[in-house]
């Protein structure tokens, strides 16, 4: 039936006529890419294929091929047309990226108490092992902008972060360091207009640790 002089050979909708087609307005219109279900005009459904083989669509270059195929054949041809489209994009499976879902932690390994002043953490660097549940109490000495300040690390900010904390008030946040490497934490909070804010950091560690493996001996 030349399909393919329009729909192309893999049916991408880039046969050898493609570029010429005009609707009944001599508008280009493009011949139908197979491998795109959300562009079928008259749906998806193999029945729904079927038909538009048997009755074209008007005001466009897709004739009736009704009386040129049998509908067996009409039938086999759509099943033949839905094997086109592409794969579909399967997710790959990932940690939760929202706040909602979380892992439920015991004690922690590590207590941290955390200050700041003057715009500086203190201390200015933590330390952890891979595994360990760390739990950072922090309460800075002055409330910034009148928004105190925050903490947040790099990395682990979907489960490491502080907004808001006061004079006073001190805010807590416990997880597990579940990465190794080293990372920037820093406030979470805008705490200055000027050049304070951005020089408001300190580091965390994450120490890998070697899985051991039983001796021969």
């Amino acid at each position: 039936m030349s399909c393919a002089s329009c729909h192309g050979e893999r049916g991408l909708g880039d046969g050898p006529s493609a570029y010429s087609l005009v609707d009944e307005s001599n508008q280009k219109i493009p011949a139908r890419d197979f491998s795109k279900p959300s562009g079928f005009k008259a749906g998806y459904a193999t029945k729904e294929i079927v038909r538009a083989f048997l009755t074209g669509f008007n005001g466009t270059p897709m004739p009736s091929f009704d009386g040129n195929i049998s509908k067996d054949e009409a039938w086999k041809l759509a099943y033949y047309v839905e094997t086109l489209v592409k794969d579909p994009v399967v997710p790959v499976a990932r940690e939760s990226q929202g706040f909602a879902i979380r892992e439920q932690l015991g004690e922690p390994d590590i207590r941290i108490k955390l200050t700041e002043k003057a715009w500086r953490y203190i201390p200015s660097e933590i330390r952890a092992k891979k595994g360990q549940i760390i739990e950072v109490t922090f309460e800075p000495t002055d409330n910034g902008l009148g928004a105190g300040h925050g903490f947040a690390i790099s990395s682990y900010d979907e489960v490491a972060f502080i907004n808001g904390a006061m004079v006073g008030v001190p805010k807590a946040v416990k997880f597990r360091a579940n990465r190794a490497g080293k990372f920037i934490f820093y406030c979470s909070t805008q705490c200055s207009t000027d050049k304070l804010h951005p020089l408001m950091n300190g580091t965390f560690i994450v120490e890998d640790v070697p899985t051991k493996t039983a001796s021969l001996e």
